[in-house]
């Protein structure tokens, strides 16, 4: 392959090319040098610029700092006078606040206490009429005890004078009793009459050694009671002596006997045997009194509680004094003995 070259410069173009060259290379001398100038040129420029820069910074500096020094105590003078002005101000609000707090307060307080005189007022007032109800109770209350122990004493005085009544009746009544004899435990027989239990009083007296004619017996019947089969026969006889006789001869009868005590076989009785007692036909007020005695005479082991003409008596033993009870009082006081 053939090579292509390049067709050798004429020497005229060289010498142009160099005197050009030349012409540039002085250009560019020149160039560098005034380069040159104008870079030392321009750095003394900027070093002077900056020497002047720095005295003025540091001019600036030395003037800010007086400045900012004046500046700052001119602020805190400002400030000072401004606190002081504030703090002026802030006294003058807070009493200002305060009075009005005050004010209320009082007026608050003022209402207050308006209200609890009223309610002192209405208190003493209640107070006065509870007095007055108070003294009116009271008044009442000494009337009430007074006309209250008048009664007492009223109630101790009719007491006493019921009791006196009492007693006057029971006498009385014990004394219409004195020939009378109760006889219990005699099974009704059928179709019984008068004489039928006239029969039997003559059958028993005959037995315990006493004969009954039909002509001392003033009268006898049968009383009712709980018992509907053995109601008690009542036999009024003419006279105490005979009454006392027919009672006496009966307890001896028991007493000799024993065990064989006197008994419905005995007036030949249809049934199995049963006991007899005679006794005094008591008031209401002694048969209350002996059921007491005879209680009592149990519970505090005393051997004998019986009775005789409307009266009842207690014996410790044999051998012993026997002790008449007249009243309950006087088993209640025969017990606080014991």
């Amino acid at each position: 392959m053939p090579l292509k070259r390049t067709p050798p410069k004429s020497p005229r173009n060289v010498k142009g090319n160099q005197s050009t060259m030349a012409t540039i290379a002085t250009v560019e001398a020149q160039g560098t040098t005034t380069t040159k100038t104008n870079l030392t040129q321009e750095s003394s420029d900027a070093t002077a610029k900056a020497k002047s820069k720095s005295k003025s910074v540091l001019l600036h500096r030395e003037f800010g700092d007086s400045l900012d020094q004046g500046s700052e105590a001119l602020a805190s003078q400002r400030s000072k006078r401004k606190f002081e002005g504030d703090d002026h101000s802030d006294m003058r609000s807070f009493m200002a606040d305060m009075r009005i707090y005050f004010s209320n307060f009082t007026k608050n307080q003022d209402e207050k206490l308006l209200n609890l005189q009223e309610s002192i007022s209405d208190i003493k007032t209640q107070n006065a009429e509870i007095f007055k109800s108070i003294e009116f109770i009271s008044n009442k209350y000494d009337q009430l005890s007074e006309r209250l122990r008048k009664l007492e004493e009223e109630r101790g005085e009719n007491y006493n004078y019921i009791s006196a009544i009492e007693e006057r009746l029971d006498f009385f009544e014990k004394k219409g009793r004195s020939t009378y004899v109760e006889i219990r435990n005699i099974p009704k027989i059928p179709n019984e009459t008068k004489e039928s239990l006239t029969s039997l009083i003559e059958k028993i007296g005959s037995k315990v050694g006493v004969p009954v004619d039909h002509r001392d017996i003033k009268d006898i019947y049968r009383i009712n009671s709980k018992s509907i089969e053995n109601k008690p026969i009542i036999m009024e006889l003419n006279t105490v002596a005979i009454k006392n006789n027919f009672i006496v001869f009966s307890k001896k009868f028991n007493k000799l006997q024993g065990s064989e005590h006197l008994n419905t076989q005995h007036l030949q009785l249809a049934g199995p045997p049963k006991k007899i007692y005679i006794s005094d036909f008591l008031t209401p007020k002694l048969r209350r009194l002996f059921y007491l005695a005879r209680e009592f005479a149990k519970e505090n082991d005393f051997n004998y509680c019986w009775s005789s003409n409307g009266n009842i008596f207690l014996r410790k033993r044999d051998g012993s004094s026997h002790i008449r009870i007249n009243t309950e009082m006087d088993l209640k006081k025969l017990q606080n003995i014991r």
